[in-house]
């Protein structure tokens, strides 16, 4: 049975206890597993995955402090945007490595590259991280292909509304403002770097203040993950909080929720 890792980072082990000598991998958030059922201790799950380019068998906790370490998955279009914003995670070494620094300026040039226009002054760090990771997924999903690939948050959220207004189909999102829908694995929430007067919740207007674009990775009844580009010109895990099994906690932080629609018309 595929499952997800859906913490952080997950222990797997040989025997049912972490520690030093039982520890054959740590896996991370996103990596699929196969589930094989559980283990003859309680609160621990047999699974096999690739680690070290092989494929490794052994048994990983069952449960965290907040909920199950693994995931059933979402939609093939869901996950196929979730596997690359886990790869630019660990490629900048989980929020480690900056776009500004070897080895990982490199890399961020060729994110610039790939929108085709131009240097990165007056344009978004966490859009282009965006943008490169659905032009990734697209290689898979075709939807993909009509994102508004840019270098501007305001014209992902502009070409999200309006695809949403005309009732588009074959697109990969719909916009919505903060608190319409539960985030899902796959959307993205477009926040705030700051709060601003409760009179531009929902509005991507001309002008608007540095912005952070995140894919949600995870969804919990309290909080969600989010990987995306940061103000440290990184690629990054954030944790925002949610009102139980409602929308995000703190809406005047979201600019506009992403709603991930790659399979809605396959």
């Amino acid at each position: 049975m595929l499952r997800y890792v859906d913490v952080e980072t997950l222990n797997m082990c040989a025997q049912p206890v972490v520690a030093p000598w039982s520890r054959l991998s740590i896996i991370h958030l996103g990596q699929p597993v196969e589930l094989l059922g559980p283990a003859d201790t309680a609160g621990w799950a047999r699974v096999v995955t690739r680690a070290g380019g092989r494929d490794v068998a052994g048994v990983v906790p069952a449960e965290q402090v907040d909920g199950p370490t693994l995931r059933l998955p979402a939609t093939a279009g869901r996950e196929a945007l979730v596997a690359q914003a886990v790869r630019e995670w660990l490629r900048f070494a989980q929020g480690l490595g900056r776009a500004d620094r070897a080895p990982f300026a490199g890399h961020a040039a060729r994110m610039w590259q790939s929108l085709g226009e131009g240097g990165a002054e007056g344009r978004d760090w966490s859009a282009a991280v965006l943008s490169f990771m659905v032009r990734n997924a697209a290689a898979t999903v075709p939807a993909y292909r009509r994102f508004a690939f840019s270098g501007r948050h305001q014209d992902h959220g502009r070409d999200a509304v309006e695809q949403r207004r005309r009732g588009e189909a074959g697109v990969p999102f719909w916009g919505y403002r903060a608190g319409e829908q539960a985030p899902r694995i796959g959307d993205v929430v477009l926040t705030r770097c700051c709060l601003l007067p409760d009179g531009a919740v929902g509005a991507v207007p001309a002008g608007e203040p540095p912005a952070l674009a995140q894919v949600v990775v995870s969804v919990r009844s309290d909080h969600v993950l989010t990987i995306g580009g940061d103000m440290r010109d990184s690629v990054s895990l954030s944790h925002l909080a949610r009102t139980g099994p409602g929308s995000l906690a703190d809406e005047r932080t979201v600019i506009l929720h992403l709603s991930n629609r790659a399979d809605a018309d396959a």
